[in-house]
């Protein structure tokens, strides 16, 4: 029993981008100061729509079908729009494509940043950095698990366009959902926390940069659309990996201690020069 548990606890590993609680808050953020009625007025759909391009993510990299969804795709966010009748459909493809906004700074930037200085590890990079930032306002958390015990009406139009089964939905629903809760009860969040910030005393004010930048980027998307944004890839890719080969590179010239000295001293990726390593 206990192996199960220690599985769901884990379970997202390759989850979430900004973690799905950081991706509501920035959600509220927009809703707080928007005049755009529409999403206003389906508050709920907008939610979903911003937490909904990673629901697909779980076990991706041994899910051929998985594999295939394009759901970190600006043509996706196109399509979705294109098949929306309703306005509450509407309102769920204006929060995909904030979603979309948001990853843009968080897999082109902030991971890129941690890969690079921190470690190329998907887990101690990745997964950790986004239990991290998650924050503690409990209003997020209980609003997750409500978004997700609807997540088939909210994103109804996503299922549809992309003829996803609702049984095979409602599992994934399922397993998230219990790996969330387990992992809360575990306190996995705050444990990721206590270990970031004690390896880097400046890791809240990363994040709150790079999150404000998020912010900044998702609502571009509601004022303006994200015609302009599609020249970023918002799953990080190639950024993310080339982040790995530099760390490659760093180490053999400077050495892991440098490089984590670097990085407790200096605060933004965009402020980075290897020679400035001492």
């Amino acid at each position: 029993m206990w192996i199960i548990s220690v599985f769901f606890i884990f379970l997202p590993i390759n989850l979430f981008a900004w973690g799905p609680e950081t991706h509501i808050k920035i959600a509220f953020e927009i809703l707080n100061t928007t005049n755009f009625s529409l999403i206003k007025s389906y508050q709920a759909f907008f939610l979903a729509g911003n937490i909904f391009p990673d629901l697909f993510n779980l076990f991706k990299d041994i899910s051929r079908f998985k594999k295939s969804l394009p759901t970190h795709s600006w043509n996706t966010v196109s399509r979705i729009f294109d098949a929306a009748t309703l306005d509450s459909e509407r309102a769920f493809a204006y929060g995909y494509s904030a979603h979309l906004a948001a990853d843009i700074i968080a897999h082109n930037q902030f991971v890129p940043q941690q890969t690079l200085l921190v470690s190329k590890s998907r887990f101690l990079s990745h997964f950790m950095l986004e239990l991290a930032t998650a924050t503690n306002d409990k209003r997020f958390r209980y609003t997750l698990i409500e978004l997700l015990e609807k997540a088939n009406i909210y994103g109804n139009i996503f299922l549809k366009t992309f003829n996803i089964d609702e049984k095979f939905f409602k599992k994934e629903i399922f397993l998230i959902k219990n790996g969330i809760r387990l992992q809360n009860f575990a306190k996995i969040p705050e444990i990721a926390n206590l270990i970031k910030t004690s390896n880097d005393s400046t890791f809240h004010i990363k994040s709150s940069i790079y999150e404000e930048k998020s912010i900044e980027m998702a609502k571009k998307t509601i004022d303006s659309g994200f015609s302009d944004l599609i020249k970023y890839d918002p799953s990080g890719k190639n950024s993310i990996a080339k982040a790995r080969n530099m760390r490659k590179e760093l180490i053999a010239s400077f050495g892991k201690k440098k490089l984590k000295k670097h990085h407790k001293e200096n605060i933004s990726l965009t402020n980075f020069n290897p020679d400035k390593i001492k």
